[in-house]
């Protein structure tokens, strides 16, 4: 089913794991287990590659081998998932000092890339990725702060409908009580 996840479920799972504490490190360990697979669905890597690049520091599980789990899928898949895949490098890189070697060989593989968009990022991260000033580089490359609360569509639809169901209750509960009432009327008249 991993083919039919939309964008909108990959970024509402960031969203959930993201601002949930208790989940980060379960979801690094099955996100590693889901990139042992030979082929991965492509926003399934997408969620992977964010969430062990943003928690992968918690888990149990070495570096070189989140990494290793990730970089196996780079090459099958689209340029905007490689874009942010460096993304995850850069940030694997800073959180793990003995995969930086590995990582700005990457980079260097794509300063002259085709894409702009890869070749941009490979300059800039390299350059970061050489930087001697840690402190820095731990706050530009540290975690993501948690999203703002706020509901998509399908809970305003929910609220939706939970409004018109407690609407027709009301109006349900009304209308019984008020049959109700005459009945006693009539039952009191008829005494």
């Amino acid at each position: 089913a991993g083919d039919f996840v939309t964008e909108d479920v990959g970024h509402r799972i960031i969203q959930v794991v993201t601002n949930n504490e208790s989940l980060q490190i379960y979801a690094v360990n099955k996100c590693y287990k889901l990139l042992q697979e030979r082929v991965i669905f492509e926003p399934v890597l997408r969620v992977a590659g964010y969430l062990v690049g943003e928690f992968g520091y918690q888990s149990d599980i070495e570096g070189e081998d989140q990494f290793a789990a990730i970089h196996k899928h780079f090459h099958e898949s689209s340029k905007e998932t490689q874009c942010m895949l460096l993304t995850t490098y850069m940030k694997l890189g800073n959180i793990f000092p003995n995969l930086n070697p590995e990582v700005v060989k990457i980079f260097e593989r794509f300063e002259e890339s085709e894409d702009p968009e890869l070749q941009q990022r490979a300059v800039e991260y390299k350059v970061m990725a050489n930087f001697n000033n840690q402190d820095l580089m731990s706050n530009v490359w540290g975690t993501m702060p948690e999203f703002p609360e706020r509901e998509g569509g399908f809970h305003q639809k929910i609220k939706t409908a939970d409004a018109r169901h407690a609407v027709r209750t009301v109006k349900q509960d009304a209308m019984t009580r008020k049959d109700d009432e005459e009945e006693e009327s009539s039952s009191e008249d008829d005494s």
